[in-house]
């Protein structure tokens, strides 16, 4: 267990300097949308009238304000068993979908389940959540989100 407490300590040290990002930084978009148009059921010839078009690049909204979860990310819910402050880790009762473990940066948000603001002192063990973040490595989810069920 101490090697792979040493790994996830070293995981967090890493998240923490900046070594992973989770999409909301200010770096703006480099692809371009495209057009597309699609034929009516009916087989007639498309109109411009029934043709869609999406919204040229410059109206692409900036990454921070994204309604949308980032490429990638997954979901558990999963029950506390125990948090370690100092390494911005929490363990899990029992793995979830291979994940044993979860990492959070101070760009972690956490929150309530009714949406109010919560922080890492509200969880205890035993407490559900629900996790949103990448896969990191090994058994490890990095989190953007942490919703206190």
């Amino acid at each position: 267990m101490h090697g792979r407490r040493a790994s996830i300590v070293g995981l967090a040290m890493a998240l923490a300097a900046g070594g992973c990002s989770d999409g909301t930084d200010d770096t703006p978009a480099t692809t371009g949308v495209e057009s597309s148009t699609t034929a009516p059921d009916s087989g007639s010839p498309t109109t411009p009238a029934e043709a869609t078009t999406t919204a040229p690049a410059s109206t692409v909204p900036p990454p921070t304000s994204r309604t949308t979860a980032p490429a990638g990310e997954i979901t558990i819910r999963a029950t506390v068993a125990t948090t370690f402050a100092s390494a911005r880790v929490i363990a899990l009762v029992e793995p979830v979908s291979g994940i044993g473990e979860v990492a959070f940066t101070t760009d972690t948000r956490f929150v309530r389940a009714d949406g109010r603001a919560a922080a890492l002192g509200d969880l205890t063990t035993g407490t559900s959540v629900e996790v949103k973040g990448q896969r990191g490595t090994g058994d490890t989810l990095l989190a953007r989100q942490i919703v206190i069920l």
